[in-house]
Formats: C-alpha cells, structure tokens, sequence
C-alpha cells in the first residue's frame, strides 16, 4: 500500500515538473515576418497584380467585398445553418465569415500575403455588427492563399 502511494506521489510530482518546465508556448508563424492565422510569400509579383489576383480567387468562391478600414482587402460570405448556430445568437441574424487580407513587401521582390478571419454578426450594420476574430490556425484562408499564390505561378514561395 506504501509502495502504490509513494508511486503516485512520485508521478504526480513528475507530471507537475513537467508541465512547469514546459510553460506556455505560442503557435509559431506559418511565414516568417506573420503572426496571422494564414500567409504565403509571393516572389517577383507587382503589389498591383497580387491584390487583383486576391480579389479574383475571393470572389470566385463566392465572397463578396467588404468596407475596407484602410490598404487591407476584405472579403465576407454568409455563413450557414451550422455556422449561425455554433457561433451566433439567435436575435442578431446570420454569421458571416469575414477575411482581412494584408500585402506588405518583405524585401525588393518578396511579398506577404496574410490573413485573419473573423466570424461576424450584423455585417450591414458597423453600429451594431459585432466581430469575433478566430483564434488558431484557418485551412479555408490558407486554401485560399495557396491558390493566390499558384495562380501568381509563385510556386517556390514558402508557405507552413
């Protein structure tokens, strides 16, 4: 009976060892240079051509433009069922998903390309729309900017 107690007094002390020594860790940037939940780095491309490509693979999967809040491009598409109900309210409407595009140059030659998501309630109205950004990592906004960056022909790019 000794020996069970001393055992799991020992495990217990290991566990909590380890869970001390190993803290808190962040998700490390898919690209260097971005901390958003999607990016790609396309080479060789003008501002111009990237920005209309982006607006080009957004709106052919059903996106529409949203007001933007400055140089970032902003996409939104109406959620569904399944979407309104995890995630919204029953008296604010449909949920909406919302993606920020952001371009910035890197280095002569290299662009980023990122994104963030956020799940939004009310997107007619800035007054009382209410935006909830998405934590983690998206595979939707990686999909989609790994298809910006294959339609650039930017294939040795970095992404993940």
């Amino acid at each position: 009976m000794k020996s069970i107690k001393s055992s799991i007094t020992h495990l217990l002390g290991f566990i909590t060892v380890a869970v001390l020594l190993t803290g808190c860790r962040s998700t490390p940037p898919l690209v260097e240079g971005s901390n958003r939940m999607a990016a790609v780095v396309i080479e060789r491309k003008a501002p111009e051509e990237i920005g209309a490509t982006v607006k080009s693979v957004f709106l052919s999967h059903g996106y529409q433009p949203g007001r933007s809040y400055g140089k970032e491009m902003v996409f939104q598409k109406k959620g569904g069922f399944v979407k309104s109900a995890l995630h919204g309210d029953w008296y604010s409407g449909a949920v909406w998903t919302r993606i920020i595009v952001y371009q910035r140059e890197l280095e002569a030659g290299r662009t980023l390309v990122d994104c963030d998501l956020y799940l939004v309630q009310g997107p007619e109205d800035p007054f009382f729309e209410t935006a909830q950004k998405h934590k983690g990592r998206s595979s939707e906004c990686q999909k989609l900017l790994d298809e910006v960056r294959k339609q650039l022909g930017s294939l040795n790019s970095k992404t993940r």
